[in-house]
């Protein structure tokens, strides 16, 4: 584990790390996905509604949703920390603001054409009472991305 604001311990320059589950990950320890088109499955804890899907767009680097949750930095109100382990990254983090506690952990396996991502959240409020959940993600590559569609673009799936 990565202590506070600490990043996990990069690749040689200009290398990339290949983990047990395949998930390459560039020198800041960012996963590399195939560019092109993505299909992306999300669903809840909540229960509300079914699964959301959507086809995203991904030129070379990761989604900058992703890549902020994996680039975290400590602050002396928020500790982050990092693993890399067999499946892929975990990445956990536990913040005080306001007298308001985020505990967040991030679990990412895959590889450049698949991945599985398992974000937890828990809000802790300043009484003690306890709200969060769980976020799913299955995303697959399914192509080079369509005319017209610029990395970081999405579109909503029936």
């Amino acid at each position: 584990l990565a202590s506070c604001g600490e990043a996990v311990a990069p690749a040689p320059r200009g290398a990339v790390a290949k983990e047990a589950s395949n998930l390459l990950l560039d020198a800041k320890g960012i996963p590399q996905f195939r560019p092109g088109l993505w299909e992306l499955v999300r669903t809840d804890s909540s229960g509300d509604g079914g699964p959301e899907r959507e086809r995203q767009c991904l030129g070379e680097e990761a989604n900058a949703e992703l890549t902020k949750l994996l680039t975290a930095t400590g602050t002396p109100a928020c500790t982050v920390s990092r693993a890399r382990r067999a499946g892929g990254i975990y990445v956990t983090s536990d913040c005080l603001q306001a007298g308001v506690r985020m505990k967040t952990s991030l679990d990412l396996t895959g590889s450049e054409t698949a991945y599985r991502m398992k974000l937890s959240m828990e809000v802790v409020s300043p009484d003690g009472a306890r709200d969060g959940g769980v976020v799913m993600a299955d995303a697959r590559w399914v192509g080079a991305c369509p005319a017209g569609l610029a990395p970081g673009d999405s579109m909503a799936v029936d």
